[in-house]
C-alpha cells in the first residue's frame, strides 16, 4: 500500500467513525442503508488486502539460497571424491561428468541448479561399484539436500504471487467502490440535512477528504 492508498484509508475510517457515531440520525435516510453496506465491504476487503501486504513471508529467500548452496557443497563434496577415485582407475568419461565447481550448481538457475546436481549424483549412484570410496548413504545424502532445496526453491516466488494478487490487485477496486459509496452518503446527508443541521455536513465533509502531505482535496471521488 503506498503513501496514496494509506491516505485514502485514514478517509475510509473516519467515515467509517462518522458513520458509527450518526448511526441514530442516519438511519432515517431510507437509501444510505444501501451505501453504508457497500461501503463497509469494500472497506472490509482493503483492510483485508493490506493485511496480506504487511504479512511476513512464510519462506525467505535467504533461506532458500542456503539450502541451494548446501546441495551445491554436498553435492560437489562427493563428486570430487568420486572424480579422484575415476582418475585413478582411468574412468575418463565419468571424470568428465564428475569435474564441477560447487559454482555449477550454486549460480545455476532454480531448475537448472537441481538438474545439474541430480544429474552428478545419478552418476555417482550409477557407478558405486568402481566408485569405492563412495557409498549408497552418501547418495541418500545428496538426494536429501536436493529434495530440500526443491521443496522451497519456489516458495519466495509462489508468496510474491499471492500477495499481488490478493493484497495488491484488489485495492484499487475496492478503493473506487468505497469512494463512490462516501460520495454517494455525502450527497444523501447534503440532501436531508444541507439546512436543518449543517454541522452534520460539514463532519462528513472534512471526513471523506483525503488528507496527503498537508494537501486537502474536496472531491474525494476522483482522487
Amino acid at each position: 500500500m503506498d503513501n496514496k492508498q494509506r491516505a485514502k484509508l485514514d478517509t475510509c475510517n473516519r467515515v467509517k467513525e462518522f458513520n458509527t457515531k450518526h448511526a441514530g440520525i442516519l438511519s432515517s435516510i431510507a437509501e444510505y442503508a444501501v451505501e453504508t453496506a457497500a461501503f463497509n465491504d469494500a472497506l472490509m476487503m482493503i483492510n483485508k488486502a493490506a493485511q496480506v501486504q504487511s504479512e511476513t513471508p512464510a519462506t525467505a529467500s535467504n533461506v532458500v539460497q542456503i539450502a541451494k548452496e548446501n546441495m551445491a557443497n554436498i553435492t560437489i563434496k562427493y563428486a570430487l571424491r568420486g572424480m579422484v577415485k575415476a582418475k585413478q582407475i582411468g574412468e575418463l568419461v565419468l571424470v568428465n561428468h564428475l569435474d564441477h565447481s560447487i559454482r555449477y550448481i550454486s549460480k545455476a538457475t532454480k531448475t537448472l541448479s537441481v538438474h545439474r546436481a541430480t544429474n552428478i549424483k545419478q552418476h555417482l549412484n550409477d557407478n558405486l561399484a568402481v566408485l569405492t570410496n563412495l557409498t549408497p548413504e552418501n547418495i541418500t545424502e545428496i538426494e536429501n539436500a536436493i529434495a530440500a532445496y526443491n521443496r522451497i526453491k519456489d516458495k519466495p516466488t509462489i508468496n510474491q504471487q499471492e500477495k499481488k494478487a490478493t493484497g495488491t490487485r484488489p485495492l484499487p477496486m475496492s478503493f473506487t467502490t468505497a469512494f463512490k459509496a462516501i460520495d454517494n452518503m455525502y450527497d444523501l446527508v447534503q440532501s436531508h440535512f444541507g439546512d436543518s443541521n449543517p454541522t452534520l455536513v460539514n463532519e462528513l465533509a472534512l471526513a471523506k477528504q483525503i488528507i496527503k502531505t498537508g494537501i486537502h482535496h474536496q472531491k474525494s471521488s476522483h482522487e
